[in-house]
């Protein structure tokens, strides 16, 4: 179980994702967006709908645990996710909409729950338990894991750039 400190800083980190997520990309052209610099890797629109993805299942999923005894959680296909054309667009501006206001709800949910509340479970597949806990720390790592990825992809496009 986290403590209120660990809970509001991991929290506070899923608050800065669109803030922090706008500052990479608002300056990338739609090629940039969509070249794939690092072979096997994502492009940085990919990475931007995998968040909204991502992070819309989660929100889901943590308003289940919150309405639902013991809900059965919804269980997505990344790789698969990734290849759809919406996906691989380079227009993120309507993901960075939604990212923006996903967190600000996810934000709020967090901000209001009670003790009891992180308490709640979900399950995974019928057996895997995960809590509210499990939830806020793991998508706040996961904020921090894609801004690197994204980092580390326009660190390439420098390099490849020669600058």
């Amino acid at each position: 179980m986290l403590t209120a400190e660990q809970r509001r800083d991991y929290i506070q980190t899923i608050a800065d994702l669109p803030d922090e997520l706008d500052r990479l990309v608002a300056p990338l052209s739609h090629q940039e967006l969509t070249t794939q610099y690092i072979p096997d890797e994502w492009t940085v629109a990919q990475i931007v709908h995998h968040l909204v993805d991502m992070h819309t299942n989660s929100y889901l999923r943590l308003k289940a645990i919150l309405t639902s005894d013991r809900p059965e959680m919804q269980i997505l296909d990344q790789e698969n996710l990734a290849v759809w054309p919406d996906a691989k667009d380079g227009d993120i501006q309507y993901s960075m909409m939604i990212l923006r206001g996903l967190h600000h709800r996810w934000v709020q949910t967090w901000n209001a729950m009670t003790d009891e509340q992180w308490q709640r479970i979900g399950l995974i597949r019928g057996t895997k338990e995960i809590t509210p806990d499990y939830l806020v720390e793991g998508y706040a790592n996961h904020c921090i894991n894609h801004l690197n990825q994204i980092r580390e992809v326009l660190d390439m496009k420098r390099h490849i750039e020669g600058r």
